[in-house]
């Protein structure tokens, strides 16, 4: 998945030097599908606590949502008075499992440091943008051993709606005071990572670029 990224990345940015445009300064990561295998226990999560609840989902059904914030998955699954009436509890249901059974089991993909590091030697400004429990964050941050090479990252108190609003980019953004949008450059596994971005504008000419992997 990284040697995925890496390799994007070099040929977008030979791409963009050929065109005469300037290099971003900054990278923003998705973590979840992105630098972490976590997609797939995310989706069976999402299976479990629907099942609970009486509601019977697919793991296919789930793994494709994942990306947006919860509150928009389960919108794809109850109607408006489910979601006042339990949207909640299932949500909730759905974090304490995952954390309890899951999160232990998550791996970080291959040479995440090693790219870091690199993108760091570049010059590059390195964001992760979450929109998870600080805890959570941590934990990843720790898995991967980048905690001395990023600059920051966002966890859910910095974000009012999650993706595919651009509020976690925006967020990210705000850790790095000295870059503006058009410099920075996201890189996610997802539609929804690609929507919260344009939505922020991010990079004039970056915007159209984007990697999605989990197809």
């Amino acid at each position: 998945m990284t040697a995925q990224v890496q390799s994007g990345l070099v040929k977008l940015f030979l791409s963009a030097a050929i065109a005469g445009f300037a290099m971003p300064k900054a990278a923003i990561f998705d973590i979840d599908g992105t630098l972490v295998d976590s997609v797939p226990f995310h989706a069976e999560a999402w299976v479990i606590a629907f099942a609970k609840f009486g509601y019977s989902v697919t793991f296919e059904q789930m793994q494709k949502q994942i990306g947006k914030g919860g509150e928009f998955l389960m919108e794809t699954v109850l109607d408006e008075t489910e979601m006042e009436q339990i949207g909640k509890e299932i949500h909730a249901y759905r974090k304490d499992y995952f954390q309890s059974n899951f999160l232990p089991k998550v791996q970080p993909f291959p040479q995440v440091k090693a790219l870091f590091e690199q993108l760091r030697a570049d010059g590059l400004a390195i964001v992760l943008a979450s929109s998870a429990q600080p805890e959570s964050a941590q934990h990843y941050i720790d898995l991967l051993g980048v905690e001395d090479l990023i600059q920051g990252c966002t966890t859910t108190g910095d974000v009012e709606k999650a993706k595919p609003y651009p509020d976690v980019f925006e967020a990210a953004l705000e850790k790095l005071p000295e870059i503006s949008a058009q410099d920075a450059i996201v890189i996610g596994d997802s539609p929804y990572d690609a929507e919260a971005g344009r939505q922020n504008l991010i990079g004039n000419h970056w915007s159209a670029q984007w990697w999605f992997f989990r197809n």
